[in-house]
C-alpha cells in the first residue's frame, strides 16, 4: 500500500492506491487502516475553502490534503515513501528528537524569532526537553527511595 506525505514527513497518508498522470491538484484517495498519521499537530494549519478543510504542514509549507464529510482528496505533489522510508529514517537530515526530515533553509529569515514555524519548533523542542527532564526526575526520586529503603534493611 502506498505511503505519500509531504517533503518533511509531518504528515503520511497511508492510501490503497493512488493515481499517476493526474492533472487534478488534488484528487479523491480511499485510505487504509493506518489512514493519515501527523507526527505533530500543531504543526499543521487548517483552513476552510468552501465545503472543504484544506490541510497544510507548516514546516515544509506543502498542501497534503483536503477534506469533507467523509470525501478525502489527496494533493497530487505529495512525495511517495513506499519504498524508501526506512532509508530516509536513516539520513542525516532526518532528526530522530523530532521525527521529521528538518528544512534546510538557514538564512537569517527562517531561523528568525519573528517566523511562526521557527517559534513551533523551538516549542516542540522546550516541551520534548521539559518531559526528559521530568522523567530524569522521577528516576533519580526512585532510585534515591529504594536505594534508603537498602539501607534501612542493613541496619
Amino acid at each position: 500500500m502506498p505511503i505519500l506525505g509531504c517533503k518533511c514527513l509531518n504528515i503520511l497518508v497511508h492510501a490503497q492506491s493512488i493515481r499517476s498522470n493526474t492533472n487534478e491538484t488534488f484528487y479523491p484517495v480511499e485510505l487504509t487502516l493506518d489512514g493519515i498519521h501527523c507526527q505533530h499537530d500543531f504543526l499543521v494549519y487548517s483552513n476552510h475553502l468552501n465545503s472543504w478543510e484544506l490541510f497544510t504542514c507548516k514546516i515544509c509549507k506543502e498542501d497534503v490534503y483536503k477534506k469533507r464529510l467523509q470525501e478525502i482528496c489527496i494533493s497530487k505533489d505529495l512525495q511517495d515513501y513506499t519504498t524508501n522510508i526506512l532509508d530516509i529514517q536513516k539520513g542525516v537530515t532526518f532528526s530522530k528528537f523530532f521525527s521529521l526530515i528538518l528544512p534546510q533553509d538557514t538564512s537569517v529569515e527562517a531561523l528568525s524569532t519573528n517566523n511562526p514555524d521557527t517559534k513551533a519548533i523551538e516549542a516542540l523542542s522546550i516541551k520534548r526537553e521539559e518531559e526528559l527532564v521530568k522523567a530524569s526526575e522521577e528516576r533519580i526520586a526512585q532510585f534515591i527511595a529504594n536505594e534508603k529503603k537498602k539501607t534501612i534493611q542493613r541496619s
